[in-house]
């Protein structure tokens, strides 16, 4: 089998993440790890690892094994290493494959791009009939019985509402692109009603943080992509879809109008989000003050943080938060020098998709930098994974038009 063909294969179970159970979820890392050692043992005779390219993008993981040279707690550290490993096996990866492509066929890159779509769609298909059947709108049980019922129970792929809206908020970005270039009035129509079923996906699922952080990627995508009057067009017509779901969406709008509440920055209540985390971030600044240099070490950062909550609310010990930041959880871990890097390591990537007019790479990293103000999307799973392949296949993979990369493929092929 030809190189180019096995890495095509061993990518597109990352187009079925979405759906893949939770057993299972960490299969696409370990398939395509194998599949890059076979194809850098066996093909590669010139083109040496990059070794400096793989050391810098496996750069966050690296910081989080040097903190374990002053954390004083190891009690649940293989689980907490283990979940966060594609940050570095996801790089070593794509480093191995690079020795022999470094480039993919824009055909194969739709196909990939469509079975995510689709992947997802059906992800939120299957979480509207899990709504429908709780019967929801009959007011047999609450929102959080529905969310807790799809973290928990959801046929197996099961996904904590932050994850599954930052899934879906991917798809609709590379749907978006794949809707400027669709020829066929069928598939325009259906890319439509596919967005508009996981567009009502992502606002009953109500996170804040991921719908702000897909409407200001999604208006770099306009800017990006049309000329000025086209511009002001379509975001005046995006800001009133947005305005409107959130007036037609009632968790939604409580969830955005609690911001606004003073009682929200007095008191934390249960019943108020936002006031939760608002009490979070308190600790989480008030504890990286006491040790900003390097940090508490991964696996300390629960318990300094606990020490914080037990003297300001119930509520947060009970709920044991997280950051709410993946920032402010760098630098709870690794200190200021470990934020410096991962701002380097954000930096650069927004840097390199507007040196190579990358448009779809600069739109999903704007997308991450945006969220992870809000979220710690490399603290779990189905957070880390998406955001490493993503981030290595931009980086490491040039999309080329088709009858070049024939050329190229069937030369290194020869050549090999």
């Amino acid at each position: 089998m030809k190189p180019q063909k096995l890495f095509f294969l061993s990518i597109i179970l990352f187009a079925f993440f979405p759906i893949l159970p939770n057993r299972v979820k960490g299969l696409p890392v370990i398939i395509f790890f194998l599949c890059s050692l076979f194809v850098f043992f066996k093909y590669t005779k010139i083109k040496k690892f990059n070794f400096k390219k793989v050391l810098f993008f496996s750069g966050i993981y690296i910081f989080y094994l040097l903190s374990l040279f002053y954390t004083e707690n190891f009690k649940f550290i293989d689980k907490t290493l283990s979940t966060r490993i594609s940050l570095l096996i996801v790089p070593i990866s794509f480093g191995l494959f690079s020795t022999v492509i470094d480039k993919i066929d824009e055909r194969k890159f739709r196909l990939f791009s469509k079975i995510y779509f689709f992947s997802t769609l059906l992800f939120s298909l299957v979480v509207i009939y899990k709504i429908i059947s709780l019967e929801y709108y009959s007011d047999k049980v609450t929102i959080n019985d529905v969310y807790n019922t799809l973290t928990n129970n959801l046929f197996g792929i099961e996904q904590h509402p932050i994850y599954a809206s930052i899934l879906i908020s991917i798809a609709i970005l590379l749907s978006a692109f794949k809707l400027l270039k669709a020829n066929k009035l069928f598939e325009k129509i259906l890319l439509i009603l596919g967005n508009i079923i996981m567009l009502f996906t992502l606002f009953f699922l109500s996170r804040k943080a991921v719908i702000l952080a897909l409407v200001l990627s999604f208006a770099v995508f306009v800017f990006t992509n049309f000329k000025r009057i086209k511009i002001k067009k379509t975001l005046t017509l995006s800001i009133l879809i947005f305005v409107s779901a959130i007036v037609a969406t009632p968790v939604l709008k409580k969830r955005f109008k609690e911001v606004f509440y003073s009682v929200t920055y007095s008191k934390i209540s249960p019943d108020n989000s936002s006031s939760i985390r608002f009490g979070v971030y308190k600790c989480v600044i008030e504890t990286i003050k006491q040790n900003p240099i390097i940090g508490y070490g991964i696996g300390d950062v629960d318990n300094a943080l606990q020490q914080c909550y037990e003297k300001t609310s119930k509520i947060l010990v009970e709920g044991n938060y997280n950051s709410h930041n993946q920032y402010l959880g760098i630098t709870l871990s690794n200190g200021i020098f470990g934020l410096l890097f991962f701002m380097l390591f954000l930096g650069y990537n927004v840097k390199k998709a507007a040196q190579f007019q990358d448009k779809l790479f600069l739109v999903v990293s704007i997308f991450y930098i945006v969220t992870m103000f809000f979220e710690n999307i490399l603290e779990r799973q189905s957070g880390v994974i998406i955001f490493a392949f993503f981030i290595c296949f931009f980086n490491f993979i040039k999309i080329v038009k088709t009858k070049r990369i024939a050329l190229e493929e069937e030369t290194d092929y020869n050549r090999n």
